[in-house]
């Protein structure tokens, strides 16, 4: 996929300005969802320059809100992590994720 590579270079000036605009998205999103800060903050604004980048580069997206699309590239984020977290959540006891620092527990 051509936006792993893309995502890795550095926001233009406008982008960083628009970034800063809607970065009350990204607390918004984390405060709705009941998620902490400190665990999930980095995921969180990972997706969000994607999605300040993909809005960017792709002006048929322009005709819908910033919001939805920054919203959706979170969510599904979100989802892959738990999804992911879930599965590994078996096999680890008393683990700690390093990619995201999240310690993992078996419950018995």
């Amino acid at each position: 996929m051509v936006m792993n590579k893309t995502s890795l270079t550095e926001l233009t000036k406008e982008q960083k300005e628009f970034a800063a605009e809607n970065h009350y998205i990204v607390e918004n999103f984390l405060k709705y969802r009941r998620l902490s800060r400190r665990k999930y903050y980095g995921l969180m604004i990972r997706a969000f320059i994607r999605a300040v980048k993909r809005y960017f580069m792709r002006p048929e997206l322009w005709v819908y809100n910033f919001s939805a699309i920054a919203l959706y590239s979170m969510k599904s984020v979100l989802y892959v992590h738990r999804r992911q977290y879930e599965n590994r959540s078996i096999n680890y006891t008393d683990a700690q994720d390093e990619r995201y620092g999240v310690i993992l527990e078996r419950y018995s």
